[in-house]
This record gives structure tokens, sequence and C-alpha cells, in this order.
């Protein structure tokens, strides 16, 4: 098999994964009507990851992946492939895509910090987080995600990141003598914030665990169960947080190593590193949900 169709399937694979597994976790929380619940706030800011994650992968499935195949074809028959998207349109539809996959990429490096602090500040006051204010801490949060795309993309000289068919993956777009002002000013302090608050904060609250469970000893049944279910969900949330970290900061560390290796594949794997990651929302998720077992169907446990 030609390194581009290898590389071009296990992308297919991977998107493929997630796209089913994210599409699972939508469907699981609509048709509990969880939106509909006491606990929708959180539900409304766990589906913004979730959404962009599925944005992420349909771009791989329907747009990388495909570009691969063409490329394969190409070398295996010795003749030429007409571009999926013909130009001048392919160039300007891969601006786009690029632009729309760079938002992705924000938005869920924010989300963690959404999804952290909802869960600080509830167990303190159960019902500050209403649905409405979820909702418009969710706007603010994809207005912000896109203000730093635009800031990447096109306010600072350098260097944004495009993808590189012959690396298999993303490689930054250098200007001779020009430093690198976008990871320096922009990137590197929002990845850094977007990991150090969530951590934070999710030591915050299970190093007062103990101070937590005493008080509940004092309140009504409803409110031990709602404040139990609210830690539950810090201990979902954190599990996500610590693959976010784990992910955001060995993307990088991959990408430099790529160069040192005469095995071309392997430079694919920062790439499939990030669309696991897509999936780790969905499979936790998942793997916590007790009413549901979500395989084709929702099926109600035993």
């Amino acid at each position: 098999m030609d390194t581009h169709e290898f590389v071009g399937t296990a992308f297919i694979i991977g998107s493929a994964l997630g796209f089913v597994l994210n599409s699972l976790t939508v469907w699981s929380i609509l048709t509990q009507r969880k939106l509909k619940q006491i606990h929708s706030a959180v539900y409304i800011l766990f589906l913004q990851p979730i959404i962009t994650d599925i944005v992420f992968e349909l771009i791989y499935i329907c747009y990388y992946a495909r570009q691969y195949s063409r490329i394969a074809l190409t070398q295996r028959n010795r003749t030429h492939q007409a571009p999926l998207i013909a130009s001048p349109l392919g160039r300007y539809v891969s601006a786009v895509i690029d632009i729309v996959q760079s938002h992705c990429y924000y938005n869920n490096m924010l989300s963690q910090i959404s999804l952290a602090v909802n869960r600080f500040v509830v167990l303190v006051q159960l019902r500050f987080f209403t649905a409405k204010r979820a909702i418009l801490l969710s706007i603010v949060q994809h207005l912000l995600a896109l203000a730093i795309t635009i800031g990447h993309k096109f306010v600072l000289p350098c260097c944004r990141l495009e993808f590189s068919y012959e690396l298999f993956g993303y490689r930054a777009v250098t200007i001779p003598g020009v430093r690198d002002y976008a990871s320096a000013y922009l990137t590197l302090p929002v990845k850094i914030a977007c990991a150090a608050v969530p951590l934070i904060l999710y030591c915050s609250i299970f190093l007062t665990v103990r101070s937590i469970a005493l008080k509940l000893e004092t309140q009504s049944f409803e409110r031990r169960r709602r404040r139990q279910q609210e830690l539950r969900f810090a201990t979902q949330f954190a599990v996500i947080a610590l693959i976010f970290i784990f992910a955001a900061f060995a993307f990088p560390v991959l990408r430099l190593g790529n160069g040192t290796s005469n095995v071309k594949w392997i430079q694919a794997l920062p790439v499939m590193l990030a669309l696991l990651n897509c999936t780790s929302n969905a499979v936790v998720f998942l793997l916590n949900e007790k009413r549901k077992r979500c395989f084709i169907v929702c099926i109600p446990s035993s």
C-alpha cells in the first residue's frame, strides 16, 4: 500500500470513529432530553466541543483523506488526477477549511476553561449556571475562538500553520527574518491558560471534596444528590482535561520530531493524536453514562 494511501486510510478510520462516537453522544443527550433537565447548563457547554469535534472530523473524512486517495492514484497509475476542487475555487475552499479547523481547535481549548469554571462555580452556587447563562458563555467562547483564529491567521505576521500533504500533517509557514509572533504571543499563552486554569480549578475541587462531603450531611436529600452528581461531572471533565493537556503539548513535540525520522508515515502521528483527542469527550461521556448504553441505539440498562 502506498504511503499516501495508508495515511489517508488511517485518517478516515480515525476521523470516522470519532464522528460515530461524537454523533452517538449528541444523539444520547438529545434523546434523553438532557437539555431540558436540571443539569441542562452543563450539557449546553459540553456540546460545544462535541460539535466542533464533529466538524473537525468531517473535514478529514470529506477533504484531506480524499485528497490523499487522489495522490495515491496519481502515483500508482502515473496519470494526473483532477483536483478534488478545481482552481481558483479550490484555493479559497482550502483557506476556508483552514480557518474552520483553527476555530474548532481554539474553541475546544477554551471549552476546557468553560467546563472547569462551570464545575467550580456550581459546587458553591448550585443555581448560578442557568441554561441562558450557559448559552451566553458558549456564544462568547465561540466569538473569542474566532478572534484568536483571525489574530493567528491574519493579524500577526508569522507564523500560521497549514496542512502539508508532503509532510502528512501541519507545518508553519515561516517568513525569513521574522520570528514566530503567533506562537510566542498568542498560541502558546492561550494553550498554557487553557491547561493551567482547568488544572488549578479541578485540583481545588478535589482538595475540598472532604469539606464538601461534611456539608452534604447537613443538607436535604435532594441537594445532597445534586451536589454528588456535580462532583461526578467534575471527575468526568477532569479526565477530559487531562487528555487534552497531554494531546495539546505532545502535538508540537511530535511535530518537531518528525524531521528526524526516515519512515514517512510516522509524520502523520501528530494528526492521529489530534483525531484521537477529538474522541475523548465522547468516550468519557459514553463510559460514564449509566442510564443508557449507547451502541447503535440507546437501550435502557437493566
